[in-house]
């Protein structure tokens, strides 16, 4: 299900990169001062200005949904996002084709060496069905880690919405689509392939950046489904689902990792193998070979 509905996703952000362009024709006039003169200053390509300009106007006014909008696209606009930027990106994306293979069970009265294997089992089939929804996103551009802290922040900006306007959910929830192929491409995948693991002495799954990344992750994607539900009501119950299955891998993944305190050598192995075949080399805690 969650394969078959981010195609649906992708029309939805491709639908605002077009809404968002028709709709400030129609605001421009009613924009404040302080909107406007952000606006030429942004023009005029001086961001930081504008952001400046528009955090002390937010402190007098933080209610004021406008100025605090005005200063998250300040933010996305130092990070390096434009609206034609936004309609591009996302003309080659794929649909993504269901994972639906149930998870192994796990009883108390398996032997350790079971429920370690299991557990091994169990993460890194979370890791397949986490890289076939997050390669739907490949063809977004990778931020500079200084776009990637102006995109986290203009998120962190736009929490504090007050009941925000469909328009203002479907921007918000572009924006943390972006931030989330910026964490994949920070913290999850690398252009390591089997031959470069091989040559490390050794590698381990480093099971709490499995845990701190996918969890950052998943707690992105459900903000992401619950803004496009405020956007379009009439999908929210499928956006809803979304965000339960996208919390149910992140629960499960929490779970498994926490049995893997202890690993065989075996479960390594495994681990290893699954994660290099998915990608999620930087997942992994290799030593250099001693010279």
């Amino acid at each position: 299900m969650i394969g078959r509905n981010l195609k649906f996703i992708q029309a939805l952000i491709v639908s605002i990169a077009i809404i968002g362009c028709d709709s400030k024709k129609s605001n421009d006039m009613a924009e404040s001062d302080v909107n406007l003169k952000a606006s030429r200053l942004l023009d005029d390509n001086r961001p930081k200005e504008a952001i400046t300009l528009l955090e002390s106007e937010l402190d007098k006014n933080p209610q004021d949904n406008k100025i605090r909008m005005s200063l998250v696209s300040a933010y996305a606009y130092i990070g390096g996002v434009r609206i034609s930027r936004l309609i591009k990106m996302f003309k080659s994306l794929e649909s993504l084709k269901a994972i639906s293979e149930p998870y192994p069970e796990i009883s108390d009265s398996m032997l350790d060496s079971e429920k370690s294997s299991l557990n091994a089992l169990k993460v890194a089939m979370v890791l397949e069905k986490s890289a076939v929804i997050f390669r739907t996103y490949q063809n977004i551009p990778t931020l500079t880690t200084d776009d990637g802290n102006y995109l986290k922040q203009a998120i962190v900006v736009a929490k504090d919405l007050v009941d925000p306007s469909q328009e203002d959910s479907l921007y918000k929830a572009i924006l943390e689509l972006i931030y989330l192929k910026h964490i994949l491409a920070t913290q999850v995948f690398s252009s390591l392939g089997v031959a470069d693991i091989d040559q490390k002495k050794s590698c381990k799954p480093d099971i709490g950046r499995i845990h701190d990344s996918f969890l950052e992750i998943g707690n992105l994607m459900i903000d992401m489904y619950s803004d496009a539900a405020i956007a379009h009501p009439k999908m929210s119950e499928r956006l809803k689902s979304l965000s339960e299955q996208t919390a149910n891998q992140i629960s499960d993944l929490t779970i498994a990792s926490t049995g893997l305190i202890l690993l065989d050598e075996a479960s390594i192995l495994f681990l290893n193998k699954a994660l290099i075949q998915q990608g999620f080399t930087k997942l992994l805690n290799c030593e250099e070979p001693q010279s």
